[in-house]
Order: C-alpha cells, then sequence, then structure tokens
C-alpha cells in the first residue's frame, strides 16, 4: 500500500522522504494496528501502518466517539485528512505522520456484507455503498461451509442486543439449571447502564442480576417475557476438537446480528474453550452453538488485553483474545445477589485504576507521538490536577535540553512512574465484594505495575547512555 498525496500531480506517488506535507490533504491505505478513545480530547485515534513501508506509520485524529466494535485487528483501512505533522528533522527514524478531520472507510477485514450494510451509519465513511436491511447478515469471508442441523429462524428469536452508554454487545435467553434466563458477560453490563432489546424490537424488563464468582457470565430473571430459551449442551466436553460451532450476535455494536461460523479449537480448562470463529467486541455475550443441533456450548468472550511493551523504542499496549465461557459446568451456586451498595463500592476502585492507567497510557503516547513534547490539553486538569506541574518541566526539558535546567530526563521519569503508582496503594487497601470484580482490579494492578515498569526500562536505559 502506498501513501498517497491527493495534492500532486500523479496521486499514486509514494511519501518522498523530507518533503513537507503539513497543511496538505493525504490519502492513505494501510493496515490498522490499534486504536484508543481519548477522553479528554473527545476524539478517536487510529494508528495505522503502510504496507509498502512498514517503518511508516499515520495518526489519524477522528472527531467523534466512532464505534471500535468495527474494527478487525489488521484489517486494511483508507484515511483522508489534512496532515498536521511529520517526521522530525531531529528525529528522522520516528516516521509518523499525524492527520487531522479524517474521514475512513473499512476495505476488508469484515464480512463485505457487513461493511455495506454499516458504511451508512459511518458518518465518516470515505466511499458509501447502499444499505443493506437484513436482521441477519451471514459471514461469507469465513472459509467454513459446513450447513447448520438447526432451525436458525427459531435461534434469532432468543438472541438479544445489549446497548448502554459506555459500550454495546450481547446476549441470549437460555435455560440454566431449568430457569429461564438472560445471559451475558459481567464485562458487558459492568459500570454499564444498559437497556436489553430483542430481535422482534422488544426491551425487556429484568431482575437484578446474578454475577458468577468464577467467571464472566451473568444472569438475569426475566419479567413477562414470552422469549423463547435455548437449550444448554449438557457436556461440551463429550464433543471432540474440531466441532463445528456458530456464534450469533451484534458484531458490530449497531444492532445488526452476524452469524460467524467456526470450530472448537481446544478445551482450555473447564470454565473456558477456545474457538475458531473471529469475534469481534460486540460478540461479547453472543450464544456459541453447536452447529449440529442448535444448543449451547458456551459465551463468546472477546477481550482486549492490554500488554504494554517498550522495546526498541516503539510502544506497543494491545493484544487480543477470543474464547468461550463454558455454560455445561456452570453451579448456580456459585453466583452472587446484587447489592448495590456494594457493587458501587467496587466500582469506584475499579474505575480509580482505570483512570491513572489511563493516564500512563497517555503519557507514554504522548511522549512518542511527537518530539516527546507532551500536550497539556490531552490531560483532564480536573482528572489528572497535580499534572500540569510535570508536563510544564518536561517539555522544559525537552526544548532547552540536558543541562539547562533544573530537571534531567531520570529525575522526570520518576515523577511520572510516582504520578501513576502512589494512587494504586488505596486500591490494594480495599475491600472487593464481588468474585469477577476482583479479579478485574488485579489485572489493573498488574497493568499498573507494567507501566511502572516501561518507566524504569526508558530511565535505566537513558542512564546507561549518559555514563
Amino acid at each position: 500500500m502506498l501513501l498517497l498525496a491527493i495534492f500532486t500531480a500523479n496521486a499514486s506517488d509514494e511519501i518522498i522522504s523530507g518533503q513537507k506535507y503539513v497543511g496538505k490533504s493525504l490519502e492513505i491505505e494501510g493496515t490498522l494496528k490499534y486504536f484508543r478513545w481519548n477522553c479528554s480530547q473527545n476524539t478517536s485515534v487510529l494508528f495505522v501502518e503502510l504496507v509498502s513501508d512498514r517503518s511508516i506509520e499515520v495518526r489519524a485524529v477522528i472527531k467523534e466517539r466512532i464505534d471500535f466494535a468495527a474494527f478487525k485487528p489488521n484489517c486494511k483501512i483508507r484515511l483522508n485528512g489534512r496532515c498536521i505533522s511529520e517526521p522530525s528533522a531531529s528525529n528522522p527514524s520516528f516516521k509518523r505522520y499525524s492527520l487531522e478531520d479524517v474521514k475512513y472507510a473499512i476495505l476488508d477485514g469484515l464480512p463485505q456484507e457487513v461493511v455495506r450494510g454499516e458504511s451508512s451509519r459511518f458518518k465518516n465513511v470515505v466511499d458509501s455503498t447502499p444499505n443493506i436491511q437484513s436482521n441477519l447478515v451471514r459471514d461469507r469471508s469465513s472459509e467454513e461451509n459446513f450447513q447448520l442441523s438447526f432451525d436458525e429462524k427459531k435461534v434469532m428469536k432468543s438472541i438479544i442486543t445489549v446497548k448502554g452508554a459506555k459500550g454495546s454487545g450481547s446476549g441470549f435467553i437460555a435455560k440454566v439449571n431449568g430457569k429461564k434466563y438472560l445471559v451475558t458477560n459481567i464485562h458487558v453490563i459492568f459500570d454499564n447502564d444498559a437497556e436489553f432489546i430483542s430481535t422482534s424490537n422488544e426491551k425487556l424488563e429484568l431482575s437484578s442480576p446474578l454475577l458468577s464468582d468464577d467467571r464472566d457470565v451473568a444472569l438475569f430473571e426475566l419479567k413477562n417475557s414470552q422469549i423463547p430459551a435455548l437449550e444448554l449442551e449438557p457436556d461440551i466436553s463429550l464433543l471432540q476438537e474440531n466441532h463445528p460451532i456458530v456464534v450469533y450476535g451484534n458484531s458490530l455494536g449497531g444492532g445488526v446480528n452476524t452469524q460467524l461460523k467456526g470450530r472448537i479449537k481446544s478445551f482450555v480448562d473447564a470454565k473456558n474453550v477456545e474457538i475458531s470463529a473471529e469475534i469481534v467486541p460486540g460478540n461479547s455475550g453472543s450464544p456459541i452453538l453447536n452447529a449440529k443441533n442448535g444448543k449451547v456450548i458456551g459465551i463468546a468472550t472477546y477481550g482486549i488485553v492490554i500488554k504494554p511493551s517498550f522495546s526498541e523504542g516503539k510502544l506497543s499496549f494491545e493484544d487480543v483474545k477470543r474464547f468461550g465461557m463454558r455454560l455445561d459446568t456452570v453451579k448456580i451456586e456459585g453466583f452472587q445477589a446484587f447489592d448495590k451498595r456494594k457493587y458501587d463500592n467496587d466500582v469506584k476502585v475499579y474505575n480509580s485504576l482505570v483512570s491513572i492507567n489511563e493516564l500512563a497510557k497517555i503519557i507514554l503516547s504522548d511522549m512518542y507521538d511527537s518530539d516527546r513534547n507532551l500536550e497539556p490539553s490531552k490531560y483532564d486538569s480536573k482528572k489528572y490536577p497535580s499534572m500540569s506541574n510535570v508536563i510544564r518541566d518536561w517539555n522544559d526539558l525537552v526544548n532547552k535540553g540536558r543541562g539547562k535546567t533544573t530537571n534531567t530526563y531520570e529525575s522526570m521519569l520518576k515523577r511520572f512512574r510516582n504520578q501513576v503508582s502512589m494512587p494504586v496503594s488505596n486500591a490494594k487497601a480495599a475491600t472487593i465484594n464481588y468474585t469477577w470484580i476482583k479479579s478485574a482490579v488485579e489485572k489493573q494492578i498488574e497493568l499498573n505495575d507494567s507501566y511502572c515498569a516501561i518507566f524504569d526500562k526508558i530511565r535505566k536505559d537513558i542512564e546507561a547512555a549518559t555514563r
């Protein structure tokens, strides 16, 4: 893929090293590496790597919150926007171009019916195509061609779309231990004021949830709903690896249900099964069905695992895992009843850790966006009031150089580390009531340790280089 300059006479010209592009329009095609939501700026940021030259990265800023569920890892994407920054002459090895006022189009990585069907929902799409009105979109890109041996229309009546202010997902109606429940992931509803809508557009009335103490599963009792319930496969260990499965759910987070075929890859343990179906974030909470009889073998769980690492001057943050939570081994007595006071306390502790880890990621990303200066507008002064002085001192050091201020890179990196590590001590001492939230809190503490390790590594590398 080429980085194309649409202002040039020949639109297929590659970016020329040393040429100035700031202020001009660029159109690029490349591979999406990762993305993030900048809450302080209310912008979505995509990071795209050119296929023809993997050393070139394009940072695209979109002035709205886009639906990241629409993107698969490494999907091909087209961007069109105004160039606002380019590689610095002082650091030519760091080849990043930044674009703003960006429009985008997904070129592949999702079923073409999904791309066409959802394109009109994206305000920023570059190439629009006719909308397809359909309640079920089939994944034609899958290599799986096995036939389903159950009534698909009947199954679709049990599929539920979960919509909330903090994200969307899926759910389904099933009988668990002989009783009818709405089943979804805890992380789909966690701190998310969600509504639950059937494929017939019925908004469900539900009881307070029951939260599993050993896996990411939540159950809701239904009030006055006649939606049919799916049956659970009683013992999926009797199935073989490579057994055909199918997943139905709200893949794009926009109320469009997709059918994704795949197979059982392995039985991880008594709680988890690995699947090959390429589920995306909106599929979290979807039923994984035995393709031969339509019974539920598990609940699809998509996770973006934050694994920050720093190597050869480059930062990376995310990894993805796709698996299913087994329901045949669920024990109803292992679910915890909902207590709002305890739940709100747990959420407060968890969110405090998410906030401080978000700060760590913003700092590290900002340091490597452009000449290592920090942009004050990226840091919410109400959330992070003590950051203003740190940002000022860091930028003063970057612009004036070592020896020209009272600060050093080593001392500043220690200050950054303190900013993101000191608040964690309160979370470590807090009492967490719900088992799943406790596990999530522990993961955030581990993540904080990883961020602190990166600050330490950068500091030690600088110290070694200046000896």
